[in-house]
């Protein structure tokens, strides 16, 4: 009888206070991991800045009044989406309404890795600067899920890279 007790117990513990418990560890380490790809990325675009004395993007269709010697399209892309803490947080937030704060961040953050990545291709392919630059965006959901759920979104960077004699 008492190890029946013992057993429904654990059995209780496991099915109710472990995913509980992770849900927590998630959402406090997810935070963390968020703050330090912002710090990383924001290393990752002072380097650039630095490199070149300006930003490298502009959306304008040209910002120096010298000699084109060629051009090319240069591109970027990532695929961004909430953690589960973020998803359950968010969902708690829905039934009340307002601002999903969450998915704000997460698409913030996938919107400055997707230009600091066209950035780095741009360095990378030898482009003085990239001019009209352009973000699209694509919600992606699963095939096998509720039509309603969007796990992610793809972010897609691009513009024309210039080359100065």
């Amino acid at each position: 009888m008492a190890i029946e007790a013992l057993i429904t117990v654990l059995a209780f513990f496991g099915i109710a206070v472990v995913p509980i418990l992770l849900i927590i560890i998630a959402g406090l380490v997810g935070g963390q991991i968020m703050k330090s790809m912002q710090n990383k990325l924001t290393e990752r675009e002072q380097e650039i800045i630095q490199k070149y004395g300006k930003d490298t993007l502009s959306s304008l269709s040209m910002t120096a009044k010298r000699e084109v010697s060629e051009t090319g399209i240069v591109m970027a892309s990532l695929v961004v989406g909430p953690n589960y803490w973020q998803q359950f947080v968010s969902k708690i937030q829905s039934l009340f309404g307002g601002t999903l704060n969450y998915y704000d961040q997460v698409i913030a953050l996938g919107r400055n890795e997707a230009m600091q990545r066209l950035r780095e291709a741009a360095d990378t392919a030898g482009w003085d600067e990239v001019v009209n630059v352009r973000l699209e965006t694509s919600k992606l959901t699963p095939m096998v899920s509720n039509k309603e759920s969007n796990k992610a979104m793809e972010l897609f960077a691009y513009g024309t890279g210039i080359r100065y004699s």
